[in-house]
C-alpha cells in the first residue's frame, strides 16, 4: 500500500510539474510573441525614420539650390526706390488675388529686414516656400498685363 501512495503522489507532482512547466513554456512564448512583435515595430518605425532622412536631405539640397540661384538672380536686380516701389505694388496685388496672404507678406518683409538679405521679395516667397515659381510667374504676368 505504501508503493501505491508513493507512485500516486510521485504521478500527483509530476502531474503537477507538467502543468507548472507548461504554463510557464506559455508565458515564455507569449512574452517572445510580444518582444518580436516590438521588434518589427521598431524596425519599421526605423524604416521610416530613414526615409524621412532621405527627403530631407533632398529638401535641404533643393533648398540650398534655391538659395543659390536666388542669390544669383538677387545679384543681378536692382535695388533702387523704383523697383522697389514697383515690388510692394506686386506684392500688395499677390495679397489681393489670394496669391499670398497679409501675414506672410509680414514674414517676408521681417525676414528681409532682420537678415539684410538681397534677394527680392518675390525669391524670398519662393524660398520660404509661401508660393510656387509657376504660381508667382503666372502672377506677375497677369500684373505685368494690367499696368499696360
Amino acid at each position: 500500500m505504501d508503493y501505491m501512495f508513493l507512485l500516486l503522489a510521485s504521478l500527483s507532482a509530476a502531474a503537477v510539474l507538467f502543468t507548472l512547466f507548461r504554463r510557464k513554456s506559455q508565458e515564455f512564448n507569449q512574452a517572445i510573441h510580444q518582444l518580436e512583435r516590438k521588434n518589427a515595430q521598431l524596425n519599421l518605425h526605423l524604416s521610416q525614420l530613414a526615409d524621412e532622412e532621405t527627403r530631407l536631405g533632398e529638401s535641404i539640397s533643393s533648398l540650398e539650390g534655391q538659395i543659390k540661384l536666388a542669390a544669383m538672380e538677387a545679384s543681378f536686380t536692382s535695388t533702387d526706390a523704383e523697383s522697389t516701389k514697383d515690388a510692394m505694388r506686386f506684392m500688395d496685388y499677390l495679397v489681393h488675388r489670394g496669391g499670398i496672404t497679409t501675414d506672410q507678406l509680414k514674414k517676408v518683409e521681417r525676414y528681409k529686414a532682420q537678415t539684410g538679405s538681397p534677394m527680392s521679395y518675390e525669391e524670398l516667397l519662393i524660398m520660404l516656400d509661401m508660393i510656387t515659381r509657376e504660381k508667382l510667374q503666372s502672377m506677375k504676368d497677369a500684373f505685368d498685363k494690367m499696368e499696360t
